[in-house]
This record gives structure tokens, sequence and C-alpha cells, in this order.
């Protein structure tokens, strides 16, 4: 009896959970309630004051509730968690809570295999299915969790115990932990917090990273149309060309594995198939659209695709190809493409296969592309031998030095773009030349990660329980398996096992934001080592990256344009930005206190006071903000823009109010003015937030001017800083080298 005192005055959790847990036995079933109400089956989940609210996203109410930390290899907010290891069964209970409430089943596994149950959503309830998981991985260094089910941004959550031992050290688990032992006021400032935009889980990689997918179907008519008036007496590839749905289920892996990217450009000629559904994060890209040279096409050569791939309108500079017979069965982070210096990854075969007057089969045609590559690669660096194919994996790439390489051998690649289909002069840029030209020159890294082939006589040995102790499964078609029933029935089968749900891009989008609100990142190239943490703090957002040839006004505009109309509002915040902790719910607060009408303004994130006051305007500027914070208010109005550092416009208000800023030529490079203007004639008034939720770094010289005082600029009352209203009198007044740029 002592002993259950004392488990109960120093364990509650644990306490109530065995109690229970005994009287369930393995039945898992109450006495005399065949299937009583979830919440009615054992007061445990009352007395942990579990709730569910079905407007916020399940991870963001599971990482709030337990107070989480994401990062837990990378330092930026992804899709894992850091989990006290004696809180894991207390979040164990939650999860099922929600998975619940969602109507999903649970499915929880680790990496290596060891470990892989999946709960279905009627054995939720019991204690006894919570404490075998519990047992199972209580002791791992990280295991991931699913919910199988069908809602927008549904991920897969990688969690990352930690132990504290007796003097307070944090010792995170995991041998891939961003930092392992750490003292509690390092641990805060290491592992961000996650970021709960307006309701959703948003991902702050250090930068914007696209993905690339090539289809093709050959049973599309258009597509057959194409192929017979091109090739009137040549039989289709059916290998090479036909399709049993694996852009579907690699959608499906990335959306679960992946779902930090930024946007999803699937490059074809072929009709969207129907199953896609129209979502603002995806392009559906036509060949014309990317070809410099359209009477190369139509094309049926995916070396001449490849080569032009960096063409895509929009494509950011970071972006990932996949072939559409490439899944991602692993949790995947912005580093396993991209180093801390931004190299991309390459994943090379162990082995070499390509050597000159060594193409020993010439049905391998990818040999030939890959010999006449090598001896490219030799002739730009004579030393560097490249022998090794890279794995069917997926390729990271960086915009720009395709873009250099295309400028050096434009003559090969314009040649490869007009064969239309693989011919023995091909060279093949995306597979081959840009992974060994990178690694010779020190621009790319090499990596090793558990990936397969998976072809008709190794299917057999890939099920649901060890698909998960691979990183990367490419099912390559060939030598007949487009007619192999078998082979198409084993993969059917076992997509449907994995990846049994739809995902966002199958369904109607529906977002868990309560506000949609587009980022742009207006940067200049002098401090484009500050994007990453902006993004670690705003999440997703693209980038307008000034390399000096553009100016204010351009940028600005470019931030502008980048916009999406279907979303509420859109937001430009500049490089040198301070923001907030708890930038999103702040914001929350000040849209939800104006509510309905919180679309009839724009917003400042950022004030100050202005300094000179000897402009009757500027008085009274300051006058009515001095009166708002005494009035305790949460922001004041004003009929101006004065500060363009972080700025966020209606979206539907942005196309006109960018056509008037057009035209005020008179203000040259002013983009501040010109956007006051635009809003005023727009008869938008500006909204600025008390506190401040941004501030500007003084650490940070000005791109347009020699001398500037930036403590001077600083926020007369910034969120995470000193009050200037307090002292009386604005702490960092003085004549602001902006202040002539608003009305």
């Amino acid at each position: 009896m002592k002993r259950k005192i004392k488990k109960l005055l120093t364990n509650p959790n644990r306490f109530f959970f065995d109690y229970f847990a005994k009287r369930l036995g393995n039945s898992g079933s109450l006495k005399n309630e065949a299937n009583p109400p979830f919440e009615e089956k054992s007061n445990i989940w009352n007395r942990n004051g579990f709730k569910f609210d079905e407007k916020v996203h399940p991870w963001v109410q599971v990482a709030t509730k337990f107070n989480l930390r994401t990062g837990a290899t990378t330092g930026h907010p992804d899709q894992s968690m850091l989990i006290n290891a004696r809180d894991l069964l207390d979040v164990l209970l939650y999860i099922f809570w929600i998975a619940h409430n969602l109507k999903t089943a649970v499915r929880i596994y680790t990496l290596g295999g060891g470990v892989n149950i999946t709960t279905p959503r009627e054995a939720l309830w019991r204690m006894a299915a919570v404490e075998d998981t519990y047992k199972k991985i209580q002791n791992k260094p990280d295991f991931v969790v699913e919910f199988i089910g069908e809602f927008d941004n549904n991920f897969a959550a990688q969690f990352f115990p930690y132990d504290i031992e007796s003097d307070g050290l944090m010792v995170i688990r995991s041998s891939r932990a961003y930092v392992k032992k750490l003292l509690p006021e390092a641990f805060e400032k290491a592992y961000p917090r996650i970021i709960n935009e307006f309701g959703n889980w948003a991902f702050g990689s250090p930068w914007p990273v696209d993905v690339v997918y090539t289809w093709v179907n050959k049973d599309d008519p258009k597509w057959l149309e194409m192929w017979s008036s091109t090739f009137p007496e040549m039989s289709i590839n059916l290998d090479r060309f036909a399709s049993k749905d694996e852009l579907r289920y690699s959608l499906r892996a990335l959306s679960k594995n992946m779902p930090w990217v930024h946007k999803i450009y699937i490059v074809s000629n072929c009709s969207r198939p129907t199953w896609l559904k129209e979502n603002s994060r995806v392009k559906w890209i036509d060949h014309y659209e990317i070809f410099p040279d359209k009477s190369a096409l139509p094309t049926f050569n995916s070396h001449a695709i490849e080569a032009c791939l960096h063409k895509i309108p929009g494509l950011n500079e970071h972006f990932i190809y996949f072939n559409d017979d490439v899944l991602v069965t692993q949790p995947c982070n912005y580093y396993d493409f991209f180093d801390e210096s931004g190299r991309s990854v390459a994943r090379l075969e162990p082995y070499g296969m390509v050597l000159a007057n060594n193409n020993f089969d010439t049905a391998r045609d990818y040999l030939s592309a890959s010999i006449n590559s090598q001896n490219i690669i030799q002739r730009i660096n004579p030393p560097y031998m490249a022998t090794r194919l890279h794995q069917h994996t997926p390729h990271a790439f960086k915009k720009t030095i395709l873009e250099e390489i295309e400028e050096k051998i434009s003559t090969e690649i314009n040649r490869t773009r007009n064969n239309k289909i693989r011919t023995p002069n091909d060279i093949n840029v995306t597979s081959f030349l840009y992974h060994h030209c990178t690694i010779a020159a020190g621009r790319a890294i090499l990596k090793e990660d558990k990936s397969a082939i998976i072809r008709p006589k190794n299917i057999n040995q890939l099920d649901k329980k060890n698909i998960y102790t691979y990183k990367f499964l490419c099912f390559n078609d060939g030598d007949g398996s487009s007619n192999n029933e078998k082979y198409i029935s084993d993969y059917k089968s076992l997509m449907t096992q994995i990846f049994p749900m739809r995902c966002g891009f199958e369904i109607n989008e529906v977002s868990w934001c309560s506000v949609r609100m587009s980022k742009t990142i207006m940067a200049y190239k002098t401090r484009a080592h500050r994007i990453p943490y902006i993004r670690r703090m705003i999440g997703d957002a693209a980038v307008s990256l000034d390399d000096g040839r553009w100016g204010l006004w351009e940028n600005s505009k470019r931030c502008w344009l980048q916009h999406n109309k279907a979303f509420d509002f859109h937001f430009v915040i500049q490089d040198d930005a301070l923001v907030a902790n708890n930038f999103y719910c702040q914001l929350h607060k000040l849209f939800d206190e104006l509510g309905n009408s919180k679309k009839d303004y724009a917003y400042s994130m950022f004030f100050r006071e202005k300094g000179n006051e000897k402009k009757p305007v500027f008085a009274k500027f300051n006058e009515n903000a001095r009166k708002a914070f005494h009035d305790g208010a949460s922001h004041m109005k004003d009929k101006y823009l004065r500060y363009g550092i972080a700025v966020a416009i209606p979206s539907d208000q942005i196309d006109p109010i960018i056509e008037h800023a057009e035209s005020l030529t008179h203000l040259g490079n002013h983009d501040d003015s010109r956007y006051s203007h635009a809003l005023a004639r727009q008869k938008l008034s500006i909204v600025y937030s008390f506190p401040s939720l941004i501030d500007q770094d003084p650490d940070c010289t000005s791109t347009h001017t020699t001398s500037r005082d930036t403590q001077a600029l600083r926020a007369t009352w910034f969120s995470d800083g000193p009050n200037g209203f307090i002292k009386g009198k604005n702490a960092q007044a003085g004549q602001s080298a902006n202040d002539h740029e608003s009305p």
C-alpha cells in the first residue's frame, strides 16, 4: 500500500495508467460495457484535461500542450519534436486521443525496422494498446508517428526523446541530434519553438526548396497523338513511357515525409491526371514553358527534358528533382539535400560504371550519355575522373550552377535538347554531369543513405515492415515490367498498405490556417546570410534576392508580385528584420480583435516614433501613438505607411496598388513612399501593432546609404525588447534617414 501511495504522489499519471491497465486485462474491454464512448472508457482522459480543437492542426495541439521544441537534427522548424522522456506516456495517450477525434488510425515505427505498430481506430482507447506501444519505444532514440487519415498537411512527425541528468544537463538520445548535450538555457536557444501559423504547423528550412517531377503517361490521348505524328513507324517502349500511378504515390510519400518543400513543379507533355486537385503549391509545367527552342518539341527524350528543368519560371535556387518512380520513405529534412554551406548533396553508386570506349551494352543509353558527359568533365577539370553513376534517388541542384554549366557547354546541351528520343550523342545533365562538375569544384558533397531499386525480381523482398529501413525507393521499370501483371499487382498492393490515404494534393485544399498569408523576404546579396534566420522565425517564405542589379523599388515590386491571390494577405519582410518570438500569436490576436474588418487595412508590424517633430504630420503621428499606448490599445491607425520593414496587405488589393506605385516615377527608388501613396489612394489605412512584432537589427548596415545610425532606427517598443514609451520619450529618437520617404 505504501508503494502505491508513493507512486500516486510522485507519478500520478503512471499510477492511474497502471490502475486502469490492470482492470482492462488482455481483452482490452471494460466490464459490462462492450463499446462505450471514448471519453467514458477511462477517466484518465478527462483527468489529464485532454481537449481537441478541430480548427487547429493536430501536431500543433500536441506540441503546444507539452511545450515541445522542434528542429531536432537541423535547428530549424521541421517535422520533428523533442520530447522529455518522462512525458512519453502522456504524449502517447494524447496522440491516441487526437487520433480518435480525427477518426484515424495511428502508425508508430522506428527507422531501423525494429518497431512497426499500427493501432486501428477502434483499438485506440484500449490501455493495453497504449502500454504495448510505450514499452516498445520507451528506450528508443527516435520514432515516427503517423495519423492514417485524410487531411491537409498530414505529415509524419518524428519524435526525439531526451533525458535530464541529475545536474540538469539535457541529453538528446539520438546520435543525429543538432546539439546532443545542453544546459537548459542553451536548449531553448538551440531548438526553436514550433511555428503555429494561425493554427497550422509551418516549416522553416534555411532556404526555400522546390521539388520538380517529370511525368509521362503513354495512355494519354494527347501524348499518343504527338507520338504517332512524330514517329508514325516506331513502336512505343512501354517500360519507358507506361504509368502505374507512380506520381500519385510519390506525392503521397512527399507530403508525408518532406512536407517542408516550397513548391512542386510537375513537368509533362501529358494531360494533368484527374486525381490531382488544384493546389496553391503545385504547378503543372508544359514542355513549351521550358524549352528555349520550340522547334525541338514535341520531345520524348528525358535527357532533353532534364536539360531544361532550370528554365522553369519561378523555380527557386535550391531544388530537388524526382523521377516519378522515386519514393521518399523516411522523414527527410533540408540537410538531407543541402549542407550548412548550401552545397548540394550527391548520392553516387559505390562502384564505377562509366569509362570511354566501355559502352558494353548499347541498349543502356544512359551509359553513352554518361560517357559523353565524362568527356566534358575531363575537358573542364582534367584531373577529375568521373566513373560513378548517381543512385536512383532524388537529385539536389542549385539553379545558378546549372546556368553556369549551360554557359560553358551550350553546344552539347542544345544538341541534346534537339534530340526527340535518346540518342548516342546525348549528355545527361541531371543524373551525371552536374553532380561530378560540382564535386570536382568542391560545390557538392557526397552522402550515403540506404536506398533500393525495386523490380519484378525483388519486389517480394519488400513489405510494410522493412520498407522504413530505406530512405529512398525507386520502382524502376524495365525487362517487360509494364506488362508484368503480378509485379503491377504487388506494387499497388504494397503502395496501398504504406500510403493508403489520399494526400493534400488529391483532396480539395482546406487549410488549417484561420488566416492565409503568403510571404516573401526582400533581401540583398550582402545580407543573404540573414534569410535562414527569418525563415526560422516566420516559416516558409519566398525569397527575392537582389544581386545588386535591381535596386529597392524593383526588388520590392518583385516581392509583392509573388502574392497568392487566393490568400487573405501577402506579407513582405526585409532582411534586416528581427522577429518577435510569438509573432503569429500576437498577430492572430490583432486580427481577432479587428474581426471581419481585418481585410479593410494594411499592416505595419514595425513602429517607431518619428524623430523630426517640427513637421506637424510627424508630431501628430507621435501624439496619436503615445495616446494609443497610454490607453492600452493593441494598435494604432494612420492614413500613411511610414515604414516598409514588415508589411502585410490584403491580397485582393495588391495589383492596383502595384499599378499605381509603378506610375510614381518621380519618387525614384523610394519604395516605401511609392507604396504609401498607393495605399492612401486605395483608401487602405495602416494598422501599426503595439508592441511592434518586428524590429530592425542594429548590426545590419544599410544597402543604399553609407552613413546610417542603425540604433536610431530601432522600434520604439519591440515585443522582445525595451519599451521606449515608458520613459516618456522615444529612447531611440533622432532624425531617420527614411523620414522623408513617407508623406
